[in-house]
């Protein structure tokens, strides 16, 4: 009966006195989705992964809450994580023949940032969907990209206050910028303590 504070991103881990405090794969995927179907009215979702474990839970998590929130897929397609290939075609066809309006890409920054130039040259009409760190994808330089939507369990750009102090505090204790791992760890941290004081 020993509380156990789970920091781990899969889901179904917490059960009893084990919690899960972290952002897992399906709260990342729910996020993105309400802001989509909620905010922009997307309702048409194609899928593009990276045919590794971490691209077919993600892309099984987004097919699994898209269609529990009355969306349709249209179409998924996997592709070798070390190629990263984007079917162009695919996306067209996707988008012409089945009315994509929005394709999910569980992907690191670089893979995004390929994607959502092509997309915004030759489909500016459809929308960038992911999760996880995709904040430099806005544009530096001139290098500016419309039409991309993601959600991350931490942002240390954040002007939130405490986001902000957590942040100053974490660089001058270890010369170093807070990632999602840390932030969360911290949170689980004052959230033994409030329960130790009470």
């Amino acid at each position: 009966q020993v509380p156990l504070l789970l920091l781990s991103q899969h889901d179904g881990l917490a059960d009893g006195s084990v919690l899960q405090v972290s952002m897992t794969r399906a709260r990342l995927v729910a996020a993105v989705l309400q802001y989509a179907m909620g905010s922009v009215r997307i309702r048409r979702f194609g899928i593009l992964y990276p045919e590794d474990d971490f691209g077919k839970q993600y892309a099984a998590a987004f097919r699994s809450e898209a269609e529990r929130r009355g969306g349709t897929i249209v179409g998924v397609d996997a592709y070798s994580p070390l190629t990263r290939a984007l079917s162009v075609a695919t996306l067209k066809r996707w988008r012409d023949n089945q009315h994509l309006q929005a394709v999910f890409l569980p992907d690191n920054v670089l893979s995004a940032q390929a994607v959502a130039h092509v997309l915004q040259r030759e489909m500016p009409d459809i929308t960038l969907l992911g999760v996880h760190g995709w904040e430099s994808i806005g544009g530096q330089d001139g290098d500016h990209v419309n039409g991309v939507l993601f959600s991350d369990s931490f942002y240390s750009g954040s002007t939130r206050p405490g986001t902000q102090q957590f942040v100053e505090r974490f660089q001058k204790a270890y010369s170093e910028m807070p990632g999602a791992l840390e932030a969360q760890a911290y949170d689980a941290g004052l959230l033994a303590q409030h329960a130790l004081e009470a």
